[in-house]
This record gives C-alpha cells, sequence and structure tokens, in this order.
C-alpha cells in the first residue's frame, strides 16, 4: 500500500513567474502490458509543466524516460514531470519493469511548478494538507482491487481524469485552488479495495485565481454556484447558504473581487453573503429600507462600494452604500423614477453611470441612465425611434462607448453610441434574435454581443464594432430552451448560458465563435434558471 511505503512528502515551492492555467489532460485505456502510451494534450506549448500518473497492480517500478523527472515510485504509483522543450511527439510511452495492468493520467499547465505535499493510505482517505503557497492542489486516488472506483468530489473540487473499475486496477485525478496556508483534511468517498491517495501542488508565482459561475433560479435553494475551470469545466457544486434567499432567485451579482454574492428575488427582495472560495459566508443583515416588491435584478460598482436593486414597485430602484460589512443605509431615490419595474440594472465601468431597463408606454424610453456619484444625478434617456417596451436588459462596452438594451418587441436588442448621453441608434443587426430578449451582454474586450432569448437557437452572438456585426454561427450543441442570461468569462475563453429548461446552464467554449459545449454540472440547478453571474477570485 501507497501509505506503507511513503507516508508523508513535502517541499518548498519555488514556481516561475506568470499566470497559472489549466491546458487539458489526457487519460488512455486501462491494458496489461509493460508499456502504456499517453498522447500529449491539445494546445500544450513549450515551457507547459506536464504531470504524469501511472499506476499498477502488481508492484511494478516505472522507466523514467528521457526528458522526463522521477518524483515518487513506490512500485504501486509513479509520478512524473516535464517541461515542454519543443522536442516532444504527440504522445509519451512510460514503461514497467515487468508486466502488470497499468492506468495512467496526465494534466498539463502553464507557468506552473510541481511539488510533493503528501500521501495517505490503508483505506483513510480524507488526507491533511497545508499549503505554503496558493495553489491547484491534485489529487489522485487509485485502487488495486474491485468496487468501483469512483471518486465522490467534495464541493468545489474538479475531476481531471476518471478511469473507474468494478473489478480491477482504477484511477483519478481530481484537483481544486487553495490559498496559502490552508490547512485540515480534504473529504473524499471513493469506492473499492486497495485504495490509496497522493497530494501534489502546482504553483506559480504569477496570479492564481478560482471562478465560479452562480445561477439564479426559480426553486430552493434559488441559488446555485459552481467552480469553473477553463479547459477542465464545471467543478462540483459549492455548499448551499446556511440561509437561503426568500424565494425565486431573479437576479444574481458578484463584487469585482469576487468577495461578495448578492441574489435579488421573490419575497423581501434582496440577499447577500460574503463570498470566497469555500462558499458562502453568514448572510449579511438585510437593509433597514428594503427593496419595494419582488427582487428583479442587482449590480455592484466596481470600486465595490455601492449596490443598486432593481424591483417591481415604486420607485423601481434602490440603491445603497456597500461595504464588506454589507449594506448601508438606503440612498435618496431619483428625482424621476423609472417608468416601471427595474427590470434590468448595471453600472458602467467606472461606476460613473447606472443603466435601467424597465417597461414603458408606446414610443417611450425603456431604458433610463442616471449619473451616479453617491446618488442618483438626473436621468438620461435616448430620443428617436425606442426599442419596443418592455426592455429587460442594459449593459454598457468595456470601454465606455456604447450602451446595448434587449427587450420583448422586434427587433428585440438596440444599440447607441454612449458619451455621458445617448447617441444616435445603430442599426440593428442583420439577422435578428429570433425572439424576446432577456439579456444583451458585452464580452470583456467589447469585441462581442451575446443575447440570451427565446425561440431556437436560444442563444445569438454578434460582433461588434461600433454596431453589430456578422452574427456568428450557432452553436454545434444548442441550449434546449429560452435563454434567460448569458454572460462571458473574464479570458473570454468561455461563454455561459441559463435557460429555463434542464440543464438549466451550459458553457461553451469560445474563440470568435462557439466552440464545443463542456459537460453539464453533475449537480443541476433545481428548477428553471432565470440569471447568471461571474466571478475570478485572485488568490
Amino acid at each position: 500500500m501507497l501509505a506503507d511505503k511513503l507516508r508523508s512528502v513535502s517541499q518548498q515551492v519555488v514556481p516561475p513567474s506568470g499566470d497559472l492555467t489549466f491546458i487539458g489532460s489526457s487519460t488512455p485505456a486501462r491494458l496489461t502490458s509493460t508499456s502504456i502510451v499517453v498522447t500529449k494534450p491539445t494546445d500544450v506549448a513549450s515551457g507547459d509543466l506536464l504531470v504524469v500518473y501511472v499506476a499498477n497492480d502488481n508492484s511494478r517500478t516505472v522507466t523514467v524516460p528521457t526528458g522526463w523527472t522521477g518524483q515518487f515510485d513506490n512500485t504501486d504509483l509513479a509520478i512524473l514531470t516535464r517541461v515542454v522543450d519543443g522536442t516532444d511527439g504527440v504522445s509519451y510511452t512510460f514503461t514497467l519493469s515487468a508486466s502488470a495492468s497499468i492506468v495512467a493520467s496526465l494534466v498539463a499547465f502553464r507557468n506552473a511548478s510541481f511539488s510533493l505535499l503528501g500521501t495517505v493510505g490503508g483505506g483513510d482517505l480524507s488526507p491533511s494538507i497545508t499549503t505554503t503557497v496558493s495553489s491547484f492542489v491534485l489529487d489522485y486516488c487509485f485502487k488495486t482491487g474491485g468496487g468501483g472506483g469512483l471518486v465522490t468530489l467534495s464541493p468545489g473540487w474538479f475531476n481531471l481524469s476518471e478511469l473507474p473499475s468494478a473489478t480491477g486496477l482504477s484511477g483519478t485525478l481530481i484537483g481544486r485552488q487553495y490559498l496559502a496556508g490552508a490547512t485540515g483534511d480534504i473529504s473524499l468517498t471513493f469506492g473499492g479495495a486497495g485504495r490509496d491517495s497522493i497530494l501534489a501542488s502546482i504553483a506559480s508565482t504569477g496570479t492564481i485565481a478560482a471562478r465560479f459561475v452562480a445561477v439564479a433560479h426559480g426553486s430552493s435553494p434559488y441559488i446555485s454556484v459552481y467552480p469553473f475551470l477553463e479547459n477542465a469545466g464545471f467543478g462540483q457544486k459549492m455548499n448551499n447558504p446556511a440561509t437561503l434567499p426568500g424565494g425565486t432567485g431573479n437576479s444574481v451579482a458578484f463584487t469585482a473581487s469576487g468577495d461578495a454574492i448578492a441574489i435579488a428575488h421573490n419575497t423581501s427582495g434582496i440577499t447577500a453573503y460574503p463570498w470566497s472560495i469555500d462558499g458562502f459566508g453568514a448572510r449579511f443583515t438585510n437593509p433597514a429600507t428594503m427593496p419595494v416588491g419582488t427582487g428583479l435584478s442587482v449590480a455592484f460598482n466596481d470600486a465595490e462600494d455601492a449596490i443598486i436593486v432593481g424591483h417591481s414597485t415604486t420607485p423601481f430602484i434602490s440603491a445603497y452604500p456597500w461595504s464588506t460589512s454589507g449594506f448601508g443605509t438606503k440612498y435618496a431615490n431619483p428625482v424621476s423614477v423609472p417608468a416601471a419595474a427595474g427590470n434590468g440594472v448595471s453600472f458602467n465601468p467606472g461606476g460613473a453611470y447606472v443603466a435601467v431597463a424597465h417597461a414603458a408606454g408606446v414610443g417611450q424610453p425603456c431604458v433610463s441612465v442616471y449619473p451616479w456619484s453617491a446618488g442618483f444625478g438626473a436621468k438620461i434617456t435616448p430620443s428617436g425611434t425606442q426599442l419596443g417596451s418592455p426592455c429587460y436588459s442594459a449593459n454598457f462596452a468595456p470601454d465606455n462607448s456604447a450602451i446595448a438594451v434587449s427587450g420583448n418587441v422586434t427587433p428585440y436588442v438596440a444599440g447607441y453610441p454612449w458619451s455621458g448621453s445617448f447617441g444616435t441608434r445603430y442599426a440593428d443587426p442583420a439577422t435578428l434574435p429570433p425572439g424576446s430578449s432577456d439579456t444583451i451582454i458585452f464580452s470583456p474586450s467589447g469585441t462581442t454581443v451575446a443575447v440570451a432569448h427565446s425561440t431556437t437557437p436560444f442563444i445569438s452572438a454578434y460582433a461588434w464594432s461600433g454596431g453589430f456585426g456578422s452574427k456568428y454561427a450557432d452553436p454545434a450543441s444548442l441550449p434546449g430552451a429560452t435563454g434567460r442570461g448569458t454572460v462571458f468569462s473574464d479570458t473570454e475563453q468561455t461563454v455561459f448560458y441559463v435557460s429555463t429548461s434542464t440543464p438549466f446552464v451550459a458553457a461553451y467554449k469560445w474563440s470568435s465563435g462557439f466552440g464545443n459545449k463542456y459537460a453539464n454540472p453533475t449537480t443541476l440547478p433545481s428548477a428553471g434558471a432565470l440569471d447568471v453571474a461571474f466571478c475570478k477570485i485572485t488568490l
């Protein structure tokens, strides 16, 4: 057993500079042989770190190939690393000292270094961890006997590679981000006999970040949050908050730093919590003056010192000071309130303006913008031909040069130049969204707008450059029902979408167009989803 041969190993990590990035994984089929071939993951480049785990069921050692470094070998499991140098082929061969049943898992990281943290065996699968730097911790779980070999993930963990077996050797590689100085046990459920677990750390002196996707939805717990790792996908759903929001989650927002999350919902309007890589903290005390009616939308400003809530009853928007202690005393209402319920709210980058999407009379503006400086200024509305009422969302371009609006009446979307006032409305897209559009959002670079809407294909994306460009091709695997929300990741490599039909949330790779759809989360939201938010927490 692994634990009998090595109980604990640790070393100080001295990582290279750069942003730690997961590139991909490769897992060949189990076989009985003297060697196993592992394919190099797609998009690996010179300088990337490869880590391979090779396990066997008959106490064989692994010959360390040229260019690889042996990090550990106890005759049950070998761990080897390699820095890609441009001489690599498309695959790697690992040879045992004699024939045995073999499984292998290879993962690739950019701007990374490797160290062992510790090992556990003999049926104890709650390994203790202490991290010296913020890092991505890997845990390889393998078994030599029967029993399935499936790992049930704890909240926040990602399944990077899984090769289960009901009768013989199996291996599963899992991982998640940890802060420097993190201590405690990793709780695992791992079926099978002859089980062992070994921990390793992947670290970098550059930015290490954890990313999360929050989904507001229609039944308890009303909010579901998932870790997300690009090139891997959704991780295990985070635990629900101890105190749930009061009803249907209509909208969700994170602060820019990811240290708080707010949900606008039915019944009492707004709920907010501290947020960290470990999930929800204790609910903040509700504001002394609550929004009136149903909470429909919510947004924080970039400075994280204000929060605004759109709601169903006049004055239709309510704003509060915000701090790490939660809500402050409600700001005075705007002198001229929106014409109807605040269906969508947003701050512009920099926080100098607040946009509100709402209903309005025929021919009247269904978007209003207010200057913001610790309170509402005088309302600004567009002139000319208006998008038909009601409007559902309004969001600014990242460079503040434009504002985009979506709504219920064809052409369903509109865009305007923005310079502290509305310019002349841009031409409509040549190919319109096919139905009522709940959300329009800019990509972080401002070169794309994505629209979640009713009617297939349920999500549409357009090039943007001073107006709507060509529509991108639809995803190869379409979402299943009416789109309610969409958002890009900070890297612009992923676009998320939520809908009223199972699986309720989806993620697609993005590179000037839709790529492959990621696998659905293991635990889906409990009902139709109404909004989605994304955050990056720098560790």
